[in-house]
């Protein structure tokens, strides 16, 4: 993903123009599912679904909330969509819903 004038290639954060790997570390996740990005952020599955907030350097996370295996939270609009994906999967989390979610400030 690219963001911020920076590469994101789990696990090494690079500069984009220079291809120079930088001293940042990628959030630890069970590797489980594919990351997206937006101009801030990551978007990934981990446990739960998460976030990582690139302006503020912190991972927020959407507790007992899970996305599907595959692309499982698309960010368009300044909203984060997180379609149902996981049907039939036999994982413990057992809220298999669509959920969009967006920004506290925009209220």
């Amino acid at each position: 993903m690219i963001a911020q004038g920076k590469m994101f290639q789990e696990p090494h954060v690079y500069d984009w123009k220079t291809g120079e790997k930088l001293d940042i570390a990628f959030p630890g996740r069970s590797k489980c599912g594919t990351v997206t990005a937006a101009a801030n952020a990551l978007h990934y599955r981990d446990f739960n679904d998460e976030v990582w907030d690139l302006n503020a350097g912190t991972q927020s996370e959407f507790g007992k909330l899970r996305s599907g295996c595959w692309i499982g939270m698309i960010s368009g609009s300044g909203l984060l969509m997180s379609p149902e994906s996981a049907g039939g999967c036999g994982c413990r989390w057992p809220i298999y819903t669509s959920l969009t979610y967006r920004a506290k400030d925009d209220y």
